[in-house]
């Protein structure tokens, strides 16, 4: 199921002054195909009102009751995380007139579960029969990727290793010990699906999605030094 793939991405030969070694510059590279096991709903409420205290509370309403729906739905508190809460003025410009219309409210919430198609089917079904006014995009991710990390870490190193010997041996030299090492950890990214407010409102939507695998990668930068045969 999971396949690792090396590939060169930047190999420098640098000869030093006469009184160092020459050195190689190379960049060890892994990438690990892994079968997603969470689902992450990232939902954007939004709510328009005259006055500052009834935005907050109408906001605030709407988000109360969405939560008791996920919650209704199995999803744990832990789970439901604000990833940004804001009300600010409702302005509109037209005509090079600038009018306040109100104030707008928006709070967005992070909900994740285990990804299984009966939780995509309950969460969504938590949405619709909140009857608010939001927009959602779903994601699909890993939930411990750390624990790939230190597979990543050597497969990275030993592939630059690989790369130096066969450099070395094409260069008609040998192998030294090891300079330095850069090292910097990619970050992860996910793929999301958006969908509308109109759809999660929608009862006879129905959401069928079948994600494929999401891919680890990490590299390693490594200087080794060269010796003349």
């Amino acid at each position: 199921m999971n396949r690792v793939w090396m590939s060169i991405v930047l190999i420098t030969l640098a000869m030093g002054v006469a009184a160092q070694k020459p050195t190689m510059e190379i960049t060890g590279f892994a990438e690990k195909s892994i079968v997603p096991d969470e689902v992450i709903f990232n939902i954007n409420l939004s709510v328009e009102e005259a006055e500052f205290g009834k935005t907050v509370d109408k906001l605030n309403e709407q988000m109360n009751r969405l939560k008791e729906k996920l919650r209704g739905a199995g999803v744990s508190e832990d789970r439901m995380k604000t990833s940004n809460y804001n009300v600010s003025e409702n302005i509109k410009y037209e005509s090079g007139k600038r009018t306040k219309l109100g104030y707008r409210g928006t709070h967005s919430l992070i909900v994740k579960a285990p990804f299984q198609n009966e939780n995509l089917k309950n969460i969504h079904n938590s949405i619709v029969v909140a009857d608010v006014d939001l927009n959602f995009n779903i994601s699909f991710g890993i939930s411990d990727a750390k624990m790939y990390q230190e597979e990543l870490m050597v497969l990275a190193m030993t592939d630059a290793r690989q790369k130096a010997e066969i450099f070395s041996r094409a260069a008609g030299m040998t192998l030294g010990l090891i300079k330095s090492i850069s090292y910097g950890q990619q970050p992860i990214s996910y793929p999301m699906r958006n969908y509308s407010s109109a759809m999660a409102m929608d009862r006879s939507a129905e959401i069928d999605i079948n994600p494929g695998n999401l891919k680890l990668s990490d590299r390693v930068f490594v200087v080794f030094e060269l010796e003349a045969k």
